[in-house]
C-alpha cells in the first residue's frame, strides 16, 4: 500500500475502525486492530514532537476559559493520543474528553456530541443541543455534531 495525501485525507476525523477498513481497502493486508495500534503510535509520536494548531485555536480556548464558557473534546482518536494533544494546550481548555474508546458508535454518528451534551447537562439546568456550539475541523464531525442537533461550525483546510 501506497501512503498518499489523499488517503490520510480520507481518514480525517473517522473512527478508528473506519480508517482502518480504508486502508485494508487500500491494500493494508493487516487486521484492524493491528491498523487502529500502529496508526495510533504513528500520530502520537508525531504529536509528542509538535502539535499542529489551527491560527487562533489556542487563544480562543484560552478567552473561552477566562471567560468560564465550558468546553470539551469530542474526538475519535484514542484517550492517550487526546490526552498528549491536551497537554499542549492553555490549562483547564476543555473540562473532558469524549475518545473513540468512549462511544460505541463514532462520527460521523451522533453519539459522540449526545454523550458530551449528556456530560454536560448534568449540572447546568436547562442545557440543550441548540445551546451548545460545536467547531470541527472534519466533514465526519461537522455530520456528528449537526446530527446531533448541534450548533456547528466547520473549519476546514483548503484542497
Amino acid at each position: 500500500m501506497d501512503w498518499t495525501e489523499d488517503l490520510a485525507t480520507l481518514l480525517i476525523g473517522k473512527a478508528l475502525p473506519a480508517s482502518a477498513r480504508i486502508m485494508q481497502d487500500a491494500g493494508t493486508a493487516l487486521p484492524i486492530g493491528d491498523i487502529i495500534q500502529r496508526l495510533s503510535n504513528f500520530v502520537l509520536d508525531q504529536v509528542k514532537r509538535d502539535v499542529s494548531w489551527r491560527p487562533g485555536s489556542r487563544k480562543l480556548l484560552a478567552q473561552l476559559r477566562v471567560a468560564g464558557v465550558r468546553s470539551a473534546l469530542v474526538t475519535m482518536s484514542r484517550q492517550s493520543l487526546a490526552a498528549e494533544v491536551v497537554r499542549h494546550l492553555p490549562m483547564g481548555a476543555f473540562e473532558f474528553m469524549i475518545t473513540g474508546e468512549t462511544v460505541s458508535r463514532g462520527k460521523p454518528h451522533p453519539e459522540p456530541y449526545l454523550m458530551a451534551e449528556e456530560r454536560l447537562g448534568r449540572d447546568i439546568d436547562g442545557l440543550s443541543l441548540d445551546r451548545i456550539v460545536a467547531i470541527e475541523d472534519s466533514l465526519p464531525g461537522i455530520a456528528s455534531a449537526s446530527a446531533s442537533g448541534a450548533v456547528t461550525l466547520g473549519v476546514l483546510l483548503p484542497g
